[in-house]
């Protein structure tokens, strides 16, 4: 199973299958980590490399060869230079991870190695930086739990470690599908898993997923209770009345109950991360998703 962790490490000696390195738009050797990656690199041929990308926005990343390091690729991730935070510096930096390991599994890599991106030079905070990078990542491992990938962080300094721990510890804490796996901690995790599908209660579980279907149908812009209007996603006029065949077929992962439990969670939190965060999952259907995923559970135990 994949894993989140954070070492005591330099970026280019983590041993991944790849590492990411924190860029700039126009993809030139800096300083800080960049500097060092692309004179590990081999700083001619990874700048020719990037030369011929021409450039990434922030908020995306690229890939490149990793030349000389010990990995078979170089990330480019471009975060955001901090203003105060109300210039989209918070999805642009979530926006660099999500990217960097999306391009990660597309080139077969199942291990990755980030550095803190934004927090040097880039000027964003330490606490904030830290959430969005965990936040990201612990998002696509919950959203593609077929794909194994071990997620390092590599970092020198005791104190952002230290925090960086804490935010692990944090939002991740002990979701399973975070930690190693063996054959007592599976069997202890289907145990709970058919507890908690147990006590769910299921008029309220059918009224949260006709809710989101009519929104769904009617692609209705409703005051939701966390005082924000949202448009909820895009119309599907077959929906409601297919939601349970549909089920099979729209559900993106194969999570038990206790990994939608966390995931649930942590969207109820969404002062803790920004309401972005929510409306984001609301608008594309994951919620939905997750509903629909929980009732199928259910009527697998009947």
């Amino acid at each position: 199973m994949s894993k989140i962790t954070i070492k005591k490490i330099g970026i280019t000696n983590v041993g991944t299958d790849c590492i990411v390195n924190a860029a700039n738009e126009g993809l030139w050797e800096g300083g800080g980590v960049c500097g060092v990656i692309f004179k590990a690199a081999g700083s001619a041929q990874l700048t020719k490399a990037c030369n011929a990308i021409g450039g990434c926005k922030t908020g995306s990343a690229v890939i490149t060869p990793a030349f000389n390091l010990n990995a078979r690729y170089i990330i480019h991730a471009v975060g955001p230079v901090w203003k105060d935070g109300s210039h989209k510096e918070p999805q642009q930096l979530y926006g660099c991870y999500k990217k960097s390991l999306e391009l990660a599994k597309d080139n077969g890599c199942h291990s990755i190695g980030f550095p803190l991106i934004s927090a040097g030079i880039f000027g964003y905070p330490l606490n904030k930086a830290w959430r969005k990078a965990i936040q990201a990542c612990n998002d696509f491992v919950n959203e593609n739990p077929d794909y194994q990938i071990d997620i390092v962080f590599a970092v020198i300094d005791d104190h952002v470690l230290e925090v960086g721990q804490a935010t692990l510890e944090d939002i991740v804490g002990n979701n399973p599908i975070n930690v190693a796996n063996n054959d007592l901690q599976q069997t202890n995790l289907v145990d709970e898993d058919t507890e908690l599908l147990k006590a769910i209660n299921r008029a309220q579980l059918k009224a949260g997923i006709d809710f989101f279907c009519e929104c769904r149908l009617n692609s209705v812009t409703k005051y939701n209770s966390l005082g924000m209007f949202v448009q909820i996603m895009e119309p599907d006029m077959n929906y409601m009345e297919n939601y349970e065949k549909y089920c099979k077929d729209v559900l993106p992962t194969d999570m038990n109950a206790r990994q939608i439990r966390t995931m649930l969670t942590w969207l109820n939190r969404a002062d803790h991360f920004g309401y972005d965060y929510l409306s984001r999952y609301v608008e594309d259907g994951s919620v939905l998703k997750y509903f629909l995923r929980l009732d199928d559970l259910i009527k697998r135990l009947d």
